[in-house]
């Protein structure tokens, strides 16, 4: 496929980590609020921690992952807020 760059692909990269995953293996993706604008895409800079926490949860269940949770680490008081969203192959 011409042009194809996984990275740019979060779908094609998600079910590739499910498919390695042993059954029941989980995956977490964690992340704050900074980022480079130059290099996150449109919808990522659209979206506000809440946004970014659903983006990513419907990223993993529409990969096939199941039981996906999200849980807020760090509220952002004292520095960046943290977030990890957590599914299971």
């Amino acid at each position: 496929m011409s042009g194809f760059n996984i990275c740019n692909t979060p779908l094609a990269v998600l079910r590739e980590v499910r498919r390695v995953l042993k059954p029941g293996g989980r995956v977490i993706i964690s992340f704050s609020n900074r980022c480079f604008p130059t290099k996150a895409v449109a919808v990522w800079r659209a979206l506000d921690t809440q946004g970014h926490a659903s983006l990513v949860r419907l990223y993993l269940e529409t990969a096939g992952f199941r039981g996906v949770t999200a849980s807020l680490l760090a509220d952002g008081r004292l520095g960046d807020p943290l977030v990890a969203i957590t599914g299971r192959s």
